[in-house]
């Protein structure tokens, strides 16, 4: 699947060519009328919708799986613009899940790792590895390419 910012996607949404300004003026714009530029199945076909539309309606467990198997990958999509080779634990990617979804707010890294793995998400994929965090815990980690923030978009929560 493409990656594509939403610089990218507001001028592409306009017909116009991309030029970091003019992206950065037609997102303040959209954004004064509280848009937001989304996309359905094919980021080339982007559409603009009412933010409490999108705050309204919660994140299902099929779009964050789609969300993870695009913001975690555990091999290189050759593509360092969007991607960044991290190692990160459980815990780390579960921050990300966090910032754009509620469904687990009151699960712990390990509950969200064991509903991870049945579903086969890409990053499990991955190999792990044992090593201390800054409290000197013991942790398991991968070696993952994950999406650059400015890629995964905005964040909308009902906690915010």
């Amino acid at each position: 699947m493409t990656t594509i910012s939403r610089k990218r996607a507001i001028c592409m949404l306009y017909h116009q060519d991309y030029d970091k300004d003019k992206a950065n003026e037609l997102l303040n714009a959209v954004e004064k009328l509280d848009l937001e530029i989304c996309y359905k199945d094919d980021p080339c076909k982007t559409f603009l919708l009412y933010t409490n539309s999108i705050k309204a309606d919660p994140v299902s467990q099929a779009q964050l799986i789609i969300f993870l198997d695009i913001a975690f990958l555990p091999v290189n999509p050759n593509n360092e613009e969007a991607y960044a080779c991290k190692n990160l634990s459980m815990n780390d990617i579960l921050t990300v899940v966090w910032k754009y979804s509620d469904i687990f707010i009151d699960k712990t890294a390990y509950g969200f790792g064991i509903w991870c793995h049945p579903r086969k998400l890409f990053l499990t994929e991955s190999q792990t590895k044992r090593k201390y965090n800054d409290l000197q815990q013991k942790v398991s980690i991968r070696l993952l390419y994950a999406l650059e923030d400015e890629y995964v978009g905005k964040t909308y929560s009902s906690r915010s």
